[in-house]
């Protein structure tokens, strides 16, 4: 790898996240510029402070399609990047080039999100009542609107881009300036930060760490999109089957299901762990 001074590695961090950002930027403002549009064609020039507000109503409804925009935009810059940086970061662990190993990833996804789910649900309770209702209203804009839009953007564009972006850039960046474990929290945080709301950022800290261990296993990019495309499908199934009700009907059932969800994230922690190491090698 060519070597590059410090300011250039962190840098090197910093502006994909920023390079995002803008192409949100862009994205929101196109999206509001044709709102502004159809609005006056549909209703002529107004004034006053009322069409303001619907215009930021409308932009609003439409933050899944903004998503949307931006996603597809995104997709092949990170994905140019990705390559053109996989000619110069090694993987830290083995690759894995069977596919059976990719099942392993399908009974975490459900558990860590699970456990996540319910780290959530019992954080919210000592936060500020201003946090919990900004978290609400960025939930509610996410699954509004048409779902032909909602579903490929929520479920997998934005999965792949973040994944692109985190993991694949940002994670194996700062995993060469900083070492592998500095990488996996500092991609986490840069993660959670980007969620811009506390308790989005909380889950996804404690979820980028396990995305980030992940890639490193796998060696992969397609590995950690995976697991947060099966966890974004988790949570649409969670929503949709009302099993916060489930969960939460009794102390008990609370705690069995925190112990599975724990057990079969350890299981499966063990077994991507031990993926790649020769009979001998292992300890029994």
């Amino acid at each position: 790898m060519e070597a590059y001074s410090t300011g250039r590695k962190i840098w090197g961090v910093i502006y994909p996240v920023l390079l995002y950002l803008m192409v949100q930027i862009v994205a929101r403002f196109l999206v509001g510029l044709l709102i502004g549009i159809w609005y006056l064609i549909k209703n002529g020039f107004q004034e006053g402070q009322e069409i303001q507000q619907i215009l930021l109503q409308e932009m609003q409804e439409q933050s899944v399609f903004m998503l949307f925009i931006s996603t597809i935009a995104a997709i092949p810059v990170f994905c140019f990047l990705y390559r053109r940086d996989s000619r110069s970061y090694a993987p830290k662990e083995p690759k894995q080039t069977r596919w059976a190993s990719y099942l392993w990833l399908v009974p975490l996804s459900a558990a860590a999100y699970l456990l996540a789910y319910q780290f959530i649900n019992e954080w919210i309770l000592y936060l500020p009542q201003s946090s919990v209702e900004e978290y609400a209203e960025v939930s509610g804009r996410l699954t509004s609107g048409s779902l032909w839009i909602q579903l490929p953007a929520v479920l997998v564009l934005a999965p792949i881009v973040e994944e692109l972006l985190f993991r694949g850039l940002v994670f194996r960046r700062l995993a060469e300036l900083i070492g592998s474990l500095g990488g996996m929290i500092g991609s986490a945080f840069l993660f959670g930060l980007f969620h811009g709301n506390l308790i989005q950022g909380s889950y996804a800290f404690l979820v980028g760490i396990l995305l980030a261990w992940v890639y490193s296993r796998y060696g992969t990019v397609i590995a950690p999109i995976l697991v947060h495309i099966w966890m974004n499908i988790a949570a649409e199934l969670l929503r949709f089957a009302d099993m916060k009700a489930v969960l939460y009907a009794n102390t008990a059932v609370f705690i069995l299901f925190l112990l599975g969800e724990a057990a079969v994230v350890a299981i499966c922690c063990i077994g991507i762990s031990r993926m790649g190491v020769k009979k001998e090698e292992r300890h029994v």
